[in-house]
């Protein structure tokens, strides 16, 4: 199956395509200025991952991708302020939200406020049922416009109690981006390894010079954390 970059498009973050393996990656300049700085495709570079997946379809090839991405926000994001949501309701759960995307992300990187949410499905129906009053709008992707045009995704990806807040950069802002191997007609290039294993070439890179002011991870309840905490050691016994 052919997947076009055009494909691999989408709300969260930046996809740019590379002809090469080593590819050149867009660089932020601080001497210009701390946060918005030039674009230069030449300086640096970076060498691309080798995936191996069993099957070649955009599902797959989009979960995989998804799923590096939130392992670096989550570690970019790892020293955040310990923030927990779990004692608001309704308006003031709103107002919480609304706070923590002006006061962790807008006042930081100085660009916008967070343009998303994403939790992973319990998450979702937890954060849902504490703002059930609202009448919010809901799309054909199941996502909901929470408030200021922030919307609320659900992404099985994403850790258990974790509420991940960001905005989608553009090329001239610090952040997190996927460069994609592609071939001279824009598709997913891969290597066929035979047995229905193909070999796919991408990294998730973090560029500017505060990267994280993008993004913010806030919790569910530290009484939540703590429970899923002793539930995976009483597993591993």
């Amino acid at each position: 199956m052919n997947i076009h970059i055009n494909d691999l498009k989408n709300r969260l973050f930046h996809i740019e395509g590379s002809n090469n393996i080593q590819s050149s990656v867009v660089y932020m300049d601080p001497q210009i200025s701390s946060f918005n700085s030039s674009i230069n495709l030449s300086e640096n570079t970076v060498f691309l991952d080798k995936y191996i997946i069993n099957d070649l379809n955009i599902q797959t090839v989009n979960d995989l991708i998804y799923s590096e991405f939130f392992k670096k926000i989550s570690y970019i994001t790892k020293y955040n302020e310990k923030i927990y949501i779990s004692k608001y309701n309704n308006y003031e759960l709103i107002n919480k939200l609304n706070y923590i995307s002006r006061k962790y992300i807008l006042e930081k990187n100085r660009t916008g406020p967070a343009e998303w949410i994403l939790v992973n499905n319990d998450t979702y129906h937890y954060l849902l049922n504490k703002i059930k009053d609202f009448e919010l709008q809901h799309y054909e992707d199941n996502s909901y416009i929470i408030t200021n045009n922030m919307f609320l995704y659900t992404n099985h990806n994403i850790k258990d109690g974790d509420i991940v807040f960001g905005k989608k950069t553009t090329l001239h802002e610090p952040g997190v981006y996927c460069i994609v191997l592609i071939d001279s007609k824009g598709e997913l290039y891969y290597d066929d390894l035979g047995n229905n294993n193909y070999m796919i070439y991408f990294s998730i890179i973090s560029m500017g010079k505060y990267p994280n002011v993008s993004y913010f991870t806030a919790k569910r309840s530290l009484k939540y954390i703590r429970k899923q905490k002793l539930e995976q050691i009483n597993e591993k016994k």
